[in-house]
């Protein structure tokens, strides 16, 4: 071997050996870096005919476990989607409350039940009525509040969806973007690595948003399919809008377009549409939560509400009232109508007969609603008969099987049921979530192992060194003979 072969060879040699420790720094410096994929040189024997040429650098190696990654993002995107529907479903738990002891139409109820009570026994007590008609306007507004509970939180989860389709739609374009970038570097022969570690952070974003299945092209480009297979990312980002719905009412059904569907493509996306295409993440949730969740639990109350009506509308409870007259409570001042019952809740009022700042008169409880005068001596048995009615017994000839205290408690532990399978969901999803990231990790940069490979790196740049040394004495021996 020729003087002149011994210096290329170290010199390529030295090369390399930069080239690795520059990587090796990088990857101490990035070990605590989200998304950054440990670097290791490539390089291989370089030969020129049949003969040695020292050592040639192939390129560089990022090194990442797209299985253990995928499964990750899975389960931050479940773990994100659970968390928002138990939330959602402990707004709704607190409306009608866990127990009488704590507040909700269960304590309203149990109220009205104890102020019935008191005023059977002293029907004569003016406090006594106005308890009872106290309670009675607590239940309505209860009722009221939790109408624009319902409607806030759909308004909130509309508003929710505008946000997390405008971050998608700024992602997906930014995915797309990278992906050209790394098409341009693959085709140069230029490095790709930090692309790559750029557009993981964008992916890791928008698996939160829509958990997608990850295809690899030959030329470094990826695309992005939804769970339900709607191409999200190819050569381009998929179009993707939403148009908030200003005023969201208890009357808006999203099967009639309002509030509105997502667009994707030119494609409208109903709440069925994203739950089986684009489910998962915390877009599907914001749509459940304003289509679904919400819609149900308004619906649950309005249901009470339409009992309620219909039992204090009963002939047989008050006969001074007449037939098809409101009862103690009305919608908004008229009678229940049946075919009316969507935002019920929302329009309760106490009949002006018993209203006093309506020129009413809470002794109306007592005689009944259609009385003139008052009687010289109270009478009970209305506020028995209420109780009734209210409870298990018959009004207007039917039997009641269920009193309406059942009724809340049995909407308030489907609500409390729901939560609790969500929660259930949310932590096992928490904690899959956590030891694939401590896979991660532990498949990511170790900083004692790299530093016993700069040693290595050290010994080596040193020989190669040491050659060129030697080979540079040699060369002046023979210049000097």
């Amino acid at each position: 071997m020729s003087l002149s072969h011994a210096l290329s060879f170290a010199t390529s040699g030295l090369t390399a050996n930069a080239r690795r420790a520059e990587l090796i720094s990088s990857n101490v410096a990035n070990a605590m870096t989200e998304g950054y994929g440990r670097r290791e040189l490539a390089v291989s024997a370089q030969t020129i005919g049949n003969a040695g040429a020292g050592v040639r650098i192939d390129g560089v190696v990022r090194h990442a476990d797209p299985q253990l990654t995928a499964a990750r993002r899975n389960a931050g995107a479940e773990t994100g989607y659970e968390s928002q529907m138990q939330a959602a479903f402990r707004q709704i738990e607190s409306l009608f409350g866990t127990s009488p002891d704590e507040p909700g139409l269960l304590q309203d109820f149990s109220r009205l039940t104890s102020a019935l009570i008191a005023a059977e026994a002293d029907p004569a007590s003016t406090p006594a009525l106005e308890i009872v008609s106290d309670s009675f306007v607590a239940i309505a507004t209860a009722l009221s509040r939790g109408t624009e509970t319902m409607q806030s939180a759909r308004s909130l989860a509309d508003s929710q969806i505008d946000t997390l389709v405008s971050a998608l739609s700024a992602d997906l374009e930014q995915v797309a973007v990278i992906n050209r970038s790394i098409q341009r570097a693959v085709f140069s022969g230029a490095e790709t690595s930090s692309l790559i570690d750029q557009r993981e952070k964008v992916l890791d974003r928008v698996s939160e948003i829509v958990p997608f299945q990850l295809l690899t092209r030959e030329d470094g480009q990826v695309a992005l399919l939804s769970r339900g297979g709607v191409l999200l990312v190819d050569a381009t980002a998929a179009d993707i809008s939403f148009e908030t719905t200003p005023l969201i009412t208890a009357g808006m059904d999203a099967e009639a377009g309002v509030p509105r569907p997502l667009l994707l493509g030119g494609q409208s996306f109903d709440l069925a549409a994203i739950t089986g295409r684009l489910g998962g993440g915390s877009l599907a949730a914001a749509f459940e939560m304003r289509d679904a969740v919400f819609v149900e639990g308004q619906a649950r109350l309005d249901s009470f509400a339409a009992a309620l009506l219909q039992r204090l509308e009963d002939p047989a409870l008050d006969p001074s009232n007449g037939v098809s007259n409101p009862g103690i409570l009305t919608d908004a001042g008229a009678s229940f109508d049946p075919a009316n019952v969507v935002g019920l809740t929302g329009r309760l009022q106490l009949n002006a007969a018993l209203d006093p700042d309506a020129g009413g008169a809470t002794w109306r409880l007592r005689e009944g609603i259609g009385a003139t005068t008052q009687a010289a001596s109270g009478d009970g048995r209305l506020f028995a008969r209420l109780r009734g009615s209210l409870g298990l017994g018959f009004a207007g000839g039917v039997a009641h099987q269920t009193t309406l205290y059942d009724s809340l408690s049995l909407d308030a532990a489907r609500s409390a049921k729901s939560r609790v399978r969500a929660e259930d969901r949310q932590i096992a999803a928490q904690a899959l979530f956590a030891s694939l990231r401590e896979a991660e990790a532990a498949k990511g940069v170790d900083t004692d192992y790299e530093l016993q490979l700069l040693m290595q790196v050290e010994q080596a740049f040193a020989a190669n060194a040491k050659v060129i040394e030697v080979a540079g004495t040699l060369m002046q021996q023979l210049l000097e003979i």
